[in-house]
This record gives structure tokens, sequence and C-alpha cells, in this order.
């Protein structure tokens, strides 16, 4: 189970941000962020981070209270012992966010080339996707412009919503993400007998195959 809490959260000084996408699996891996932004250069970049588990930053939790002894401090101040009130102290958060450090990488003429067929596909206005299944990744985009338009969609993807998935591979790659289960929330990108990603094709968004009880060449769709 994963989250991708406001504490992870990160900002970019920039001439302006293009996209932010966010990717929240049901199972393992961790959540993620990532945005696209213009430099004052003119240079395109992709920032990025990776959140926690619900069960690490549990974990975290327990172990900067204990080592710290915050449920003492909390008493001696009247204050509640409760994430929320953890989640309000400075050395908490820096703790948390060395945990989740924000990277970045240069993006080429044809990443920038998915990137601009993505910001001008007409997705409609804001709102979210009456698409989905039994379990699978949520995905929530943002698109920024005169207005900021926001997105959210869960399993699958609606029709109209097609350049989504491309947009999804390249920040995926170019991240350079380890865990295979993010690859495989995406219709097209099943790796084949040799080890090698078939061009996108599928409209779906895919869930992990082994999680859906399909095979590595297949995938499972909902």
């Amino acid at each position: 189970m994963s989250e991708y809490r406001e504490i992870y959260s990160f900002s970019v000084s920039s001439r302006k941000e293009l996209a932010e996408l966010k990717i929240i699996p049901s199972q393992r891996p961790p959540a993620f962020c990532a945005q696209i932004h213009q430099l004052e250069d003119g240079s395109f970049w992709l920032f990025w981070n990776v959140g926690l588990t619900t069960t690490d930053y549990s974990k975290e939790c327990i172990e900067f209270a204990e080592k710290n002894n915050i449920r003492e401090e909390f008493e001696k101040s009247n204050i509640k012992y409760s994430l929320e009130n953890l989640e309000k102290l400075p050395d908490f958060k820096n703790y948390i966010r060395q945990l989740v450090p924000v990277k970045k990488s240069q993006l080429s003429d044809d990443d920038m080339a998915i990137v601009w067929d993505f910001l001008k596909h007409d997705f409609g206005p804001s709102g979210k996707s009456d698409t989905g299944g039994l379990d699978g990744h949520r995905y929530f985009f943002k698109i920024f412009g005169d207005t900021v338009r926001s997105y959210e969609t869960w399993c699958r993807v609606p029709d109209n919503w097609c350049p989504l998935n491309p947009f999804v591979n390249m920040i995926i790659d170019r991240a350079e993400i380890k865990h295979k289960e993010y690859y495989e929330a995406l219709g097209g990108r099943q790796t084949g007998n040799h080890g090698q990603v078939p061009k996108y094709k599928s409209r779906c968004l895919w869930w992990p195959s082994k999680l859906a009880g399909g095979t590595k060449e297949s995938g499972s769709r909902l």
C-alpha cells in the first residue's frame, strides 16, 4: 500500500512548471511524483522523488519518535501524541525528506516531443475518469497554463486520454526507476521473451502482471 504524503512534496525554482504526475500504486512499489519544468536558460528538466510505502513510513515515524523522546516532549507541552502533530515538527520533516531526495534529469528534444503532444491534448475539463477496475495504480496529473487542470484515473485510461501512456513511460524511463512494477502498470510496456520492451500499443494502464496472475509476456488487464 502506498501514499504520496504532503511531507514528501517539493518545489522547484524555474521559469515555469509544465506538468506534474503522481503514481500511487495499490501495492508496492512506493508512490512517485514527477514535475517537468523549464529553467531560466530555456532548458527543460524532469524533477522527481519516490516516497515510502505506508509500512516503511510508519516504521520511520516510530523510530524518530523513540530516538527523540517525542512522547515525553509532547506530554510536557500538553500536546497530543499523534501523527498529525509529529508531522508538524521541522526536525521530523527534514528527517523524512532526507529519505525521499529530489533528483533531476535534463530532457531531450525527443522527450519534449512527447511532452508537447501530452500538453496540447484535449483531456477535457479537470476531473476524475469514470474508468477503473478491481485494483491497480492511480494516476494523478496536472497541466499548467493560464489555468491549472487536474485529472485522475485508476487502472484504465479513457479512450480520449491515450497520450497519458507514452508520457508516463517516458518519465519512468528518464527517472530510471528500478521497480519494474511501474512499467508493468502501463499498456504496451510488458517485457517480452528477449527482455525487449515493445512499442506502446494499448490504451489501458496495466497493473503488475505478477499480482494479477498473468504472464510476463501477456500481462493482465482488469
